[in-house]
Parts: C-alpha cells; structure tokens; sequence
C-alpha cells in the first residue's frame, strides 16, 4: 500500500505522542523508586521531603496529557485536512469537481477566474473547520467519493472532539471541576482515532475496510516499567473498561469516570 504525506505524518506524530507517554510512566517509575529507597540514598532532608510531596501532587494532577490530548485531536485535523490537499495538488479534474459540487458561501469573481480553479480549491480548504466531521465528510464525498463516515466504527470520536473543546475553551472544566485526563484515557482516545485514521487509508487504497488495528494500550501495558508500577497493579483490573463510557453524561449532566480524573 503506497503511502503519502499525510499518513506518514500522522503515524510519526502518534508515535512521538505515544513514546511521552511511556517516558512519563518512566519517570513515575523511576520517582516511585527514588521515593522507596529515599533512606539508602539519604534523600531524607527537608528540602528532599517537600520535593517528593511535589512530585506526588504532579503525578495526581499532571496536566501533561491534557496538552497530549489536544495534540491528538490536532492530528486527527491535521491528516483529514492533509489528505484532501495531496489529492487536490496535480488533479485539475478533481478540483472542478469539487468547485462545481461543494456550496461556496459567496459568488465566483471575475478575479476567481483570472486566479484559477486552485486557488478556489484551497480557499474552500482552508476555510473549513475539520473537526466539524459531517463538513469533512462532504468534501471526501466529492473528491474521493468516499463517505469517511460510514468508516468510523469509533462513534466516540465526537465526544472526543467536546471533550477536547472543553480543555481548550473552557480552561479544562466541566461544571466548575478540572479534568486532568489519564494515560489509559488518552490511550483508548489514540486506539479510536488510529482506527479510524486507518480504516480511511486502507479503504481509499484497497476499497474494502481494514480488519486489525494497532492497539496502543497494549503496547503501554507491555512496557516493563509500567508492569513493576504499583500503578499498573491499582489499574490493571480495569484496563479493558472503555473510559469513555460515562463522560457524556459527565459533560452534559453528572458522573465521573474511571480514567479521568477531577480537581
């Protein structure tokens, strides 16, 4: 399957979201350590106390992956949004068909046609918000004749979408309290946003839907690091659970979840 631009870039940029989170895990690891043999290694000062007590609160109330999770909403905008622009670069044919089909919220000019189809193209591309789905979903129609849509099989990639609104435009709180999203939490949102990242690439080569996906909390549960974690001890009994399952009613009415925590 060749790939592109686009698809490169998302699975280079979900690897490096991918490799902080294990590294953060390291560093829980390796304070956790520190902490356990603080007497050996005389760390018993003041000023080492009140560090460790730092520390601790970090780990409860890191909002690292909160920025990580923006991040995967921004390359899930990123791919959709790449993807049209490769296909559109050298194909006049599916410009004017785009042109021709897509509802421009103003008149062609004299100055439109003197510029050129392209430039249009890429007025209509620019000035779409792509994560605003079913207006995506409209421009694939037209030039790849693909409902992406039909594709995902991770409805909960719209919650993700409101939850990352909240973090953005309302300073991270629902109903007055601070989300501050777990690592399984932004695992399970990279498991739902690959799949159907993949499932899209797959069909626009293969024209059929792709049947296994990487599965990125897995990966972070084979990390020897994390499997001698008493955190993965607490977690582990839970780490089938979907996060997402009460975070609707989280957003519009009341209930917490699991894997995403409140301040």
């Amino acid at each position: 399957m060749r790939n592109n631009k686009a698809y490169d870039n998302f699975k280079k940029d979900l690897e490096d979201i991918f490799s902080t989170i294990v590294c953060l895990q390291h560093y829980a690891y390796t304070s956790e350590a520190l902490f356990a043999n603080r007497r050996k290694l005389k760390f018993t000062t003041e000023e080492d106390t009140k560090i460790f007590k730092e520390i601790h609160l970090f780990e409860r109330t890191n909002y690292l992956n909160n920025t990580l999770f923006i991040a995967l909403i921004a390359l899930l905008e990123s791919y959709l949004q790449d993807r049209l622009i490769e296909e559109l670069e050298n194909n006049v044919e599916k410009v004017n068909e785009l042109i021709r089909k897509y509802s421009i919220d103003r008149k062609i000019t004299p100055e439109d046609v003197i510029r050129g189809p392209h430039v249009i193209a890429n007025e209509i591309i620019e000035g779409t918000i792509f994560h605003k789905l079913p207006v995506v979903n409209s421009l694939y129609k037209i030039v790849y004749g693909v409902d992406i849509l039909s594709l995902m099989k991770e409805k909960e990639i719209f919650l993700l979408i409101k939850i990352r609104h909240k973090i953005v435009h309302h300073s991270g709180r629902v109903r007055g309290k601070k989300i501050v999203i777990g690592e399984i939490g932004i695992l399970e949102a990279m498991n739902s946003i690959s799949r159907w990242i993949e499932n899209i690439e797959f069909f626009l080569h293969k024209k059929k839907e792709r049947k296994s996906f990487p599965n990125y909390v897995r990966r972070y549960i084979n990390q020897a690091d994390f499997k001698k974690s008493r955190i993965y001890k607490q977690a582990m009994p839970e780490m089938e659970k979907r996060w997402l399952e009460n975070m609707d009613d989280a957003i519009k009415r009341k209930g917490i979840e699991e894997h995403l925590y409140w301040n």
